[in-house]
């Protein structure tokens, strides 16, 4: 995979060859197809190189600003984030494309000492490869040269009393949190550092697989109202420790000491810091020890998200937590978020109620800090009525755009998932796993791209990449890839591994290993018989109330032959959750959904939840266009 992607048209050719060479003895990597005409299909070759290439540099003319194929690969780059326009004959870029400064290439004669050449390489910002990249690389949240980068694992309980490592692991938690807000400092994230908990890895083991310089160790000891912790930092290259302290305070001492411990650490760190740290480095959550202990335990469990109580454990402990400390922001935060999650990962008949307290805590959580990135996207979440997806995107679209924390990171690649935009989403999820690369949510979304782009080998490695962190719904993705493969018994194979994984909790209607089987055969091996029974049971379901009709149960109604009922209970259903079905089940590129989409009834059910409004404002999904010289509206648009 190469460093730059070069686009242009075939009439350039002689001019992109002096180009490519020159950038080559300039030690990058560049792929540029030598043999490219305008009518070209999109292979999956150009598409694998484009996707993965770190800069795409388009080179505008006369000649290509005629060429579709150069607008798509212009389009892809500009989403992604990594397009760098030259002109080669002063040509304008076409509308669109003007707001980047597009580089004057025009008379250059391959000099690298030309003053555009100098600013193409500066646009590029990157040290050029000098070789293959490994999948390691591929996957890297090591900082550029100037920062450091660190890993906190969980710390070790030394109390008596096992049931204290949620005060441990806290404490660790907040620790990286701290470290986090340094603006230099690359911290590795939450999930990843905590999924080495227990395997007693060799630091430099760690230091590799998180790629991070560094690495943070430690101990708690709680007895009463003391607390002692102990934190070693080691130089993950050869396993040196670069300093090692004790501290010991009481709980009212606990935030004292998680700064003493960080501003420690970005002290030792400070030779490779460029920019100084004032003030406190770990925040003040808040004056109340209960409090405290009582949100550390319902992070954990939030974290956890498995579990038919594991969040609703969570919400209690956190509505204990808000009633003690009225103004803890974080766990208003924590609670708005846990609610939330509850009808994504536990089917219940009450989401309403879920959603309503989601939003009732972010404002909380607002009315305590205006700033809060976390608390406006969920109050604009969980108060969505599920269908008019342009407005919704609109709505959040400031604190996703700006924001920093992982969870909203992850949200910004679904939206772009949500609105059939694979090609954007993908390097967004690839942000996100950058960040937290032993995550398995986020290896799952990035293998949903792959699988949505027709690159099964990457979307079945990020699969069980996404099982072995944890998030067994990886099972489900091998799933749709065997039955696109034509392997539909090793495809029901896969779902039946979700089972035993997951449990019956997640589908409340289907209560046994036969049900599963029922819903397998129906899903993944095209029988007929068995998807009318399905469908069958959910309008029963649904017209009983006896069960809840959500997002999960609807997935399995995502083919041409039970379209119509789709489209009648999504509109019904009015539920946050929604938009899942249409992230990773619309778009995908199997008979099934490919039949799905070319129904009837898909272009006006498409317009009445507010989906064609929504790629006019947001750009157009990559499996659908307008139709020449119309905007797409009144159903003047084509899907494939």
């Amino acid at each position: 995979m190469a460093d730059i992607f070069i686009s242009y048209t075939r009439a350039d050719r002689a001019k992109i060859e002096r180009l490519a060479g020159t950038l080559a003895t300039s030690g990058y990597d560049v792929w540029w197809d030598r043999d490219i005409t305008g009518g070209s299909e999109f292979s999956a070759v150009i598409e694998r190189e484009l996707i993965a290439a770190k800069t795409v540099v388009v080179a505008w003319s006369e000649n290509s600003l005629r060429s579709h194929w150069v607008r798509d690969e212009a389009e892809f780059a500009r989403t992604g984030e990594k397009l760098v326009p030259i002109s080669l004959d002063g040509v304008l870029p076409p509308l669109g494309f003007r707001q980047i400064h597009v580089l004057a290439f025009e008379g250059w004669n391959g000099d690298r000492s030309h003053s555009s050449f100098r600013e193409l390489l500066a646009s590029l910002g990157k040290t050029p490869s000098q070789g293959t990249r490994s999948r390691c690389e591929e996957f890297s949240p090591k900082a550029p040269g100037g920062s450091a980068s660190i890993a906190v694992l969980p710390f070790t309980n030394m109390s008596s009393d096992p049931e204290q490592e949620y005060f441990s692991d806290g404490i660790a938690e907040d620790i990286l949190n701290a470290l986090s807000s340094s603006t230099d400092l690359l911290v590795a994230g939450r999930t990843s550092c905590f999924a080495l908990k227990g395997k007693n890895a060799d630091v430099k083991d760690i230091g590799a697989q998180l790629n991070v310089d560094h690495v943070l160790d430690g101990s708690v000891r709680k007895q009463g109202n003391r607390v002692r912790i102990t934190a070693q930092l080691i130089r993950a290259s050869d396993g040196f420790q670069l300093w090692s302290e004790q501290y010991d305070g009481t709980l009212e001492d606990v935030f004292d000491l998680q700064d003493r411990i960080s501003g420690s650490i970005v002290e030792q760190l400070q030779a490779v810091l460029t920019s100084t740290q004032d003030g406190r480095v770990a925040e003040q959550l808040t004056d109340n020890q209960e409090a405290y202990d009582l949100f550390l335990r319902a992070r954990a469990l939030v974290n956890k998200v498995w579990g038919d109580d594991t969040l609703t454990r969570a919400v209690k402990i956190l509505e204990q937590t808000v009633e003690l400390d009225p103004q803890f922001v974080s766990a208003w935060e924590l609670l708005a978020r846990a609610h939330f999650l509850v009808p994504q990962f536990i089917s219940n008949n009450d989401e309403k109620l879920n959603y309503a307290a989601s939003e009732k805590a972010a404002r909380r959580a607002l009315d305590l800090d205006p700033s809060s990135d976390l608390a406006q996207y969920l109050v604009q979440a969980a108060s969505w009525d599920g269908q008019d997806i342009g407005l919704f995107l609109e709505r959040i679209a400031r604190p996703v755009d700006r924001a920093t924390a992982d969870e909203l990171v992850f949200v910004g690649g679904l939206t772009q998932l949500i609105l059939g935009r694979v090609s954007a989403a993908l390097p967004k999820f690839r942000d996100a796993l950058n960040r937290d690369p032993l995550s398995g949510r986020m290896a799952y979304n990035l293998a949903e791209c792959h699988l949505e782009l027709s690159m099964f080998e990457r979307a079945e490695e990020l699969f069980n990449q996404s099982i072995e962190n944890g998030f067994n719904a990886g099972f489900f993705g091998l799933a749709k890839i065997r039955m696109i493969e034509g392997k539909p018994d090793e495809a029901i194979n896969m779902m039946m591994s979700a089972y035993e994984a997951i449990g019956e909790g997640i589908y409340p209607h289907m209560r046994s290993r036969e049900q599963w089987e029922l819903v397998g055969r129906a899903a993944y091996a095209g029988d007929q018989e068995a998807q009318a029974k399905v469908e069958a049971s959910i309008v029963a379901m649904d017209a009983e109330g006896s069960l809840p009709v959500n997002y999960l149960v609807l997935t399995v109604l995502i083919c041409e032959q039970s379209a119509e009922t789709f489209f009648r209970l999504y509109k019904k259903k009015s539920s946050p959750a929604m938009h899942f079905c249409i992230a990773h089940s619309f778009w995908q590129p199997s008979d099934r959904a490919h039949g799905f989409r070319q129904h009837p009834g898909f272009k006006p059910f498409a317009e009445e939840i507010g989906l064609v409004d929504a790629w006019q404002k947001f750009g157009w999904p990559d499996l659908a266009r307008p139709n020449p010289g119309t905007d797409g509206s009144n159903g003047a648009w084509t899907i494939d």
